[in-house]
């Protein structure tokens, strides 16, 4: 069963937003319980304006990684992901994937993964879906003065539109 979701629903307080429709949320729960106990990953496509990310796509992309629990883009398909962005008039607005577990804080490989500059000034979207859980979700931003990620509001909308 999917958490009840209220229109326009901000699921924490925090300056930067990430916008997203409900039913791209749904389809990343979905997704994420039907991997468990592995990982989904891949990228949000759309639009930036100041410190809110407008999601037009969820893109779910093949899990890379080895490891079940730990997630990896492959770096062409990343490329041909910002490519279709820029033919489209948008550009990735953010990395999303899934723990198998309910705690939603980024992993100490996601911190390392930010600390790199991978998805720098991305919104980093946890999902999580294991059984006997709601479906939960949160976001997140890299920290620019210092490692680390700082949280950021979800607002879930019957559609995202995304301002011209």
């Amino acid at each position: 069963m999917l958490a009840p979701l209220q229109h326009g629903e901000s699921l924490s307080a925090a300056k930067a937003e990430l916008c997203i429709a409900e039913a791209d949320l749904r389809h990343l729960f979905a997704a994420a319980a039907k991997a468990w106990p592995g990982e989904i990953c891949g990228l949000l496509r759309g639009r930036r304006i100041d410190r809110r990310n407008f999601v037009s796509a969820a893109l779910l992309l093949p899990n890379q990684a080895a490891a079940g629990d730990r997630f990896r883009i492959d770096p062409l398909a990343l490329l041909r992901a910002e490519s279709a962005a820029t033919a489209a008039g948008e550009v990735i607005v953010g990395v999303l994937h899934s723990h198998p577990g309910p705690d939603l804080r980024p992993s100490l490989a996601d911190q390392r993964s930010a600390a790199l500059g991978y998805g720098a000034g991305y919104s980093w979207l946890i999902v999580s879906a294991p059984p006997g859980h709601l479906p939960q979700a949160r976001s997140w931003r890299p920290l620019a003065a210092r490692p680390g990620f700082g949280s950021e509001a979800i607002v879930v909308g019957a559609n995202t539109p995304l301002p011209i």
